[in-house]
This record gives structure tokens, sequence and C-alpha cells, in this order.
């Protein structure tokens, strides 16, 4: 659960806030890929729980998880793939997650991205 969502939060905000290349290879080839990976298969959003070895650990989806993954992407300057944008912006709406203490702390990032609010130090090269 929280220990997923951390890692692709914390590996971020390093891209965002120094210009070490060595945190935008790391974003770009281990957290995006992982979520790249993760949308090729049959289930359209990102999982609420995933094992230490990296696979979904149930079915159900999570806006937490969601908006990590998203945010992995916007800052990776990587188009993000439609189901993961599409379940975002689908659960962000659902008024069941207003009272998901996590979800609405996460869903900043991505949305704050998105309008501007967060920006990069610098843009990221291939």
């Amino acid at each position: 659960g929280w220990e997923a969502m951390r890692v692709p939060m914390r590996a971020v905000l390093d891209v965002l806030l120094t210009p070490a290349p060595e945190g935008r290879r790391y974003l770009r080839n281990n957290i995006v890929g992982f979520f790249r990976k993760d949308f090729r298969r049959d289930r359209p959003h990102a999982a609420a729980v995933y094992s230490y070895w990296g696979a979904p650990a149930d079915s159900s989806e999570s806006l937490a998880m969601s908006a990590m993954a998203l945010f992995a992407f916007q800052a990776a300057g990587v188009q993000p793939p439609f189901a993961l944008s599409y379940s975002f912006d689908r659960q962000r709406r659902d008024k069941q997650c207003a009272g998901d203490y996590y979800a609405q702390s996460l869903l900043f990032y991505p949305l704050a991205y998105r309008a501007g609010v967060l920006k990069k130090k610098f843009e990221i090269g291939n």
C-alpha cells in the first residue's frame, strides 16, 4: 500500500527539485517503466496494493496510486496511458473518494502539475 505509493512520490519530487541525471534515469526507467508495463495488462487502472515483487496484490483500484503513477509520467515528460488518465479523472470525481485522506493528500501532486503550480526546474532530456 503506502510503501508502493511513497517510492514514486519521492522519486518524482527528487527529479523536480534536483538536476541529478541519476534521478531522471531512475524515474523514466524504473517508475514510469513499471507503470507502463502494468497498464499493458488487462487491468485498466493502478492497483491499490502491490507485492514487494511488483505484482498487483489484488484487483481493486486506488486513487492514491493512480495519482502517483500519473505524477511520475508527468514529471518524466512521458505521455501517460489513456487508461491511467481516464481512471484518475474518474476516481477523483467519485464522491466515495472524498473521505479518503491518503487519496486526497496525494491528489494534489498531479493536479498541481497539470495546472502549472508545480513546475520542473529543468527540462528532462531523453
